[in-house]
């Protein structure tokens, strides 16, 4: 019980039913840090935390892994956009008369996000100029999915996109 005194627990927890908790909670907690510090990951979450208020189950130091919302979307552009010279520099195995798409992963809903890119918002200047509709057909099938699949699958489908003559352009 000295060790737990030390450590800044508040009397009215220090009895012996708290203290058996508090232990399990703070060795969770070190085990956490000690996943965290191997892996790379930032402890900085956990800096500045009293045990107190791990035991009062105010702060839960392991979290269960968010569920997979990140997707991966396609959005037809205007044939315009081959005037630009940035475009068409990227796209040198274009084929005429295929599609010119724009290829993005967002955490939002593939809707709202292209209503942002169509509004300005955190857009692409391309998307918005010459943004014309998704084309679910080529998406659907994927989302959702993890951040790190999102990112993988986004860079998957242009390359398949451009492989198959059509004009990509990814931010």
């Amino acid at each position: 019980m000295g060790s737990l005194r030390a450590s800044g627990i508040p009397p009215r927890v220090r009895s012996s039913r708290f203290a058996a908790i508090a232990m399990r909670t703070i060795t969770a907690l070190a085990r956490c840090r000690g996943f965290l510090q191997k892996s790379g990951r930032s402890t900085r979450r956990y800096r500045g935390l009293r045990p107190a208020s791990i035991m009062a189950g105010i702060h839960r130091p392991c979290t269960m892994a968010r569920r997979p919302h990140y997707h991966v979307y396609v959005i037809e552009l205007s044939k315009d956009v081959l005037f630009e010279t940035r475009f068409k520099k990227n796209n040198p195995n274009y084929v005429d008369g295929k599609p010119c798409v724009y290829v993005g992963m967002t955490g939002l809903d593939p809707d709202v996000r292209f209503d942002k890119h169509m509004a300005g918002i955190q857009a692409n200047s391309y998307v918005t100029k010459y943004g014309l509709r998704l084309l679910p057909d080529l998406y659907e099938g994927f989302n959702p999915m993890r951040y790190d699949d999102a990112v993988d699958k986004e860079i998957e489908i242009g390359i398949d996109l451009r492989s198959a003559g059509f004009g990509v352009w990814q931010a």
